[in-house]
């Protein structure tokens, strides 16, 4: 008797082990074949991204994962390494993120996500802390879709005397317009940050496309304008001080 109990345990263990083998092979073979759609600025997804252009350089990682059926996430690392022509001031940033989605039912609101993000200026003394909020905002046109996003942002400097710490939000509205059923597309981006001492206007045109027929490699090449108006206490007077920057670059991203 106790070897037909044993038998049978032995069974169900196997069959239970063997079901739930096939349900996260099932899963996986599920997200193996959503296509990645960088357009989506709501969609995670685990990835490798170079960029290189004008006046810096851009290596990015993302993990991505779910929690739920409805929930997921990515964790990302960037460094970027700037500089400016004729000139020896370069500048190295370090940024960490992590990200939550939700996918919702509020009307024309089908996901909403949370951020924090953290960059690090290692030469510049320009610490950056940002949290956010974006909404994919489902439109009547197919190849349209809208993200608002507004966040809190915190500013700390601490470089050539000059120390404190400037506090306010940053308000973009990111616009993807689609150009064909394989995934081509041109995302529009003006963006507005607000805070005591510095104000970032800027405004970016990025096309994406697929390079690869299994959408796992993708091409981007992103065009900016952006203008910095900084207000410098001197200890003596505040000094109104103004920059621009033009910018051009191009990547390729691996999605995994």
């Amino acid at each position: 008797m106790m070897r037909a109990s044993t038998n049978e345990e032995f069974t169900c263990k196997t069959n239970l082990k063997y079901r739930l083998l096939m349900m996260v092979t099932s899963s996986a073979a599920v997200m193996a074949e959503a296509p990645p759609d960088p357009a989506d600025l709501t969609q995670t997804n685990t990835f490798l991204w170079g960029q290189t252009g004008n006046n810096d350089y851009t290596l990015t990682g993302g993990v991505a994962g779910k929690l739920s059926q409805d929930f997921s996430y990515l964790g990302l690392i960037e460094h970027t390494r700037t500089w400016k022509r004729d000139s020896k001031n370069v500048n190295d940033n370090t940024r960490v993120r992590l990200f939550g989605v939700q996918s919702v039912d509020f009307g024309v609101i089908s996901s909403i996500g949370a951020s924090v993000d953290y960059i690090e200026g290692h030469k510049s003394g320009l610490d950056t802390t940002a949290l956010g909020l974006i909404g994919k905002v489902e439109t009547s046109i197919d190849w349209l879709a809208l993200y608002p996003n507004i966040a809190y942002v915190s500013l700390d400097m601490d470089s050539g005397g000059i120390k404190g710490k400037s506090e306010g939000y940053q308000a973009n509205l990111f616009a993807s317009v689609y150009l064909g059923d394989d995934g081509k597309y041109l995302s529009i981006a003006p963006q507005y940050m607000n805070t005591q001492y510095i104000n970032v206007k800027k405004l970016e045109v990025t096309y994406g496309a697929p390079i690869s027929i299994d959408g796992r490699w993708w091409f981007d090449v992103k065009g900016g304008y952006t203008r910095t108006e900084a207000i410098v206490n001197t200890g003596i007077a505040k000094l109104n001080v103004i920059d621009s920057d033009k910018t051009i670059k191009i990547g390729v991203a691996y999605y995994f």
